[in-house]
């Protein structure tokens, strides 16, 4: 199991590692730039992002008894660009593991004044890959989202699933328009954890290499009923964005 949460700033002050502040959450408890850790308190994948970040670093009391978790790779996007190549960090076999209940805090540094994302993927151990009959079923979303934030909206399938019931084992979720998100994660009915990754610019742009996100790699994302499908969180790239997306899900029908 595992979930997605995420830190931001809209105005970096320059020259030296900021904390960033936790985007608002259902899920974790966020208060300014920590986010308190419960049992999935391993962290299996981190990009950060902005259009002039320079560093980043990952900190907990825990990460301290030996080293803060250095961010090797830091990803300079301009967030309107049809095209930005970037990132992750995965450490789904290997992950880092901080205390339960503790604070996360995600700094960055910048070389201007500018918007700066960290989106960390926590689970409660290693990441255990499935196989099996997967399908890949195809559906559509469109969200008005703010800057900063996590916005939620329903998915529509484009095709009809047959009664049952259904375990999520990969999502790829593009823009129709242009790169206009960051990042998404599901939230499945009566769970308390939001698994998702990292999105793409137009399905036909190349960016992120998403496909550890795919087939059964991160294990099983949740399950649900054909009748109660998740619904999808968005962190936008642009403020204040209404923008039309695709996306694909691989799916085990289970029931």
């Amino acid at each position: 199991m595992y979930t997605v949460i995420a830190y931001y700033s809209g105005a970096l002050v320059t020259g030296a590692l900021e904390l960033l502040a936790g985007v608002a959450d259902s899920h974790v408890r966020v208060s300014g730039n920590d986010i308190y850790l419960g049992d999935l308190n391993q962290i299996i994948a981190y990009a950060a992002l902005g259009k002039t970040i320079t560093d980043a670093q990952i900190s907990s009391p825990s990460l301290r008894r030996i080293a803060l978790e250095d961010v090797g790779s830091v990803n300079q996007c301009a967030y309107d660009a049809d095209h930005y190549p970037w990132e992750a960090i995965w450490k789904i076999e290997s992950p880092r593991i901080c205390d339960r209940n503790e604070a996360l805090n995600f700094s960055v540094v910048g070389t201007i004044a500018d918007t700066a994302y960290g989106i960390v993927l926590l689970a409660d151990g290693p990441i255990v890959s499935v196989s099996g009959e997967i399908f890949t079923l195809g559906f559509t979303a469109n969200l008005v989202s703010t800057m900063g934030m996590w916005t939620n909206g329903p998915i529509t399938f484009e095709q009809t699933l047959p009664v049952g019931r259904y375990q999520v084992v990969g999502c790829d979720l593009f823009s129709t328009v242009a790169a206009k998100a960051r990042a998404f994660r599901l939230v499945p009915i009566g769970e308390s954890h939001r698994p998702g990754g990292f999105t793409r610019p137009l399905r036909t742009a190349s960016g992120e290499d998403t496909r550890i996100q795919r087939m059964g790699s991160l294990g099983v994302w949740c399950e649900f009923d054909h009748l109660t499908p998740p619904t999808i969180d968005l962190l936008p790239g642009t403020t204040n964005v209404a923008a039309d997306f695709d996306g694909v899900f691989d799916l085990i029908k289970v029931g």
